[in-house]
């Protein structure tokens, strides 16, 4: 075999160690981002829920502050106390106060709904309980208006008012997510790019003995049963 031959050979060799190193790296990274993946949202799931329910509480807290504040002024005057109030900063939030016949008496963003039956459903639900003599005090709930899912927290006068604090669920945590996801992905993506490269580097020691087996066969293939220092 002359000397261009080995050379080619060498080259051959040299380009199949690469390509494993490579397709190793590859799947490793691969593999980190399928986790990184799931993780993240595992991880919004869960942010997410503790933000919500973080706002009921708060949300809870406000109803029931507001509706004792009724109990001893029961004749305050709704709109200035309930106007221009916004939950935790979020411009979809209101309060909005039903009879026990579930008629509105106060809307915080719609006068034109006053006079009318609220539509949730959840307190609808509450009034019907309050009529049929059942005690009930405060809670929170979560229902669907209008195809909006909603999450609301309540609070019962003595003379059976439901006083609730409601806002759009999407809003909760729209701006919160979309800065978690940001700062995720920054993260991930530095940590990827350091792990591919300790890989590509590891796997290289790794699967380095096999470019030894593959010159021994291919020399005993070739009949060349000399040492290579």
């Amino acid at each position: 075999m002359s000397k261009t031959d080995n050379n080619l050979n060498d080259t051959e060799k040299l380009t199949g160690f690469r390509s494993i190193k490579s397709t190793v790296a590859l799947l490793v990274l691969f593999s980190m981002i399928v986790i990184a993946v799931a993780g993240e949202i595992i991880a919004l799931t869960i942010f997410r829920a503790d933000q919500e329910q973080t706002m009921l509480e708060v949300m809870h807290e406000q109803a029931t502050a507001y509706g004792k504040l009724l109990d001893e002024n029961p004749d305050a005057d709704y709109d200035s106390v309930f106007k221009d109030i916004y939950i935790g900063g979020i411009e979809s939030s209101y309060f909005m106060i039903v009879d026990e016949s579930a008629t509105i008496v106060y809307h915080g963003r719609d006068t034109s709904k006053v006079g009318n039956e609220t539509h949730s459903t959840a307190i609808l639900d509450i009034t019907k309980r309050l009529q049929a003599g059942e005690n009930i005090t405060s809670g929170y709930v979560e229902y669907t208006l209008d195809d909006v899912p909603k999450l609301a927290a309540y609070y019962v006068t003595n003379d059976h008012k439901v006083i609730e604090a409601v806002l759009d669920k999407k809003d909760v945590t729209a701006d919160i997510t979309a800065s978690f996801i940001k700062t995720s992905i920054a993260i991930y993506l530095v940590v990827l790019i350091i792990v591919a490269i300790i890989t590509y580097f590891i796997v290289g020691i790794v699967v380095k003995p096999v470019a030894v087996i593959e010159d021994i066969v291919q020399r005993v293939a070739n009949f060349n049963l000399t040492r290579d220092h």
